[in-house]
């Protein structure tokens, strides 16, 4: 858990203890005072997710070396290797990735996620999904791992320079976080990097 993760758990509940004290003087019939206390607090809120879309849109993205840990909460995915073979049909990937759970009790799992291959003029290459693939969403229980490869086909005289981890579809509380974000750059991890 980094910083900015230990500020919005504690917006948070500052937010339920300010809704409630604003509601406990609408209660009590100071109806100025609660609009007062609402006023700032959209005041305070405003600012707070200004500066979570300005800092998503600035950052650079967050770029990972091979064996190094995506962490989302406990679940983590590692990018163990990318396999690289060229034939006349074109080229194969074979990105070895493993999941992990590092929760101590609670089992988890991350849902929306995606890898693909990026190459330099930034076209996308999605895995092909075999029937024995092992989705992302899988259940993790308590310090389990499991293996999760994935193989990309990728046309002749095309290179992919970079993988791409990310989150399509669903709602994000990555979004509320300074260093997330709705504009937020994908997580890469470099193929010429070992």
């Amino acid at each position: 858990m980094n910083i900015f993760e230990l500020l919005f758990i504690l917006l948070f509940i500052t937010s339920i203890l300010i809704l409630a004290l604003a509601a406990l003087s609408a209660i009590r019939g100071c109806m100025a005072h609660s609009i007062a206390i609402l006023k700032a607090y959209g005041t305070g809120l405003a600012t707070y997710f200004g500066i979570v879309i300005l800092a998503s849109l600035v950052l650079p993205p967050r770029i990972f070396k091979f064996g190094e840990q995506l962490r989302f909460d406990d679940w983590c995915i590692i990018v163990e290797r990318i396999d690289c073979k060229a034939s006349q049909s074109g080229t194969t990937y074979i990105a070895n990735l493993r999941l992990l759970n590092q929760a101590q009790r609670a089992t988890q799992r991350e849902n929306n996620l995606v890898v693909y291959l990026r190459d330099n003029r930034g076209i996308r290459y999605y895995p092909i999904m075999e029937p024995s693939s092992i989705p992302f969403s899988v259940l993790l229980h308590p310090m389990e791992s499991v293996y999760a490869p994935r193989t990309f086909k990728l046309p002749p005289n095309t290179a992919a320079s970079v993988l791409v981890i990310d989150h399509e579809g669903g709602f994000q509380i990555d979004w509320l976080i300074i260093g997330g974000g709705p504009f937020r750059k994908k997580s890469i991890v470099r193929l010429n990097e070992k």
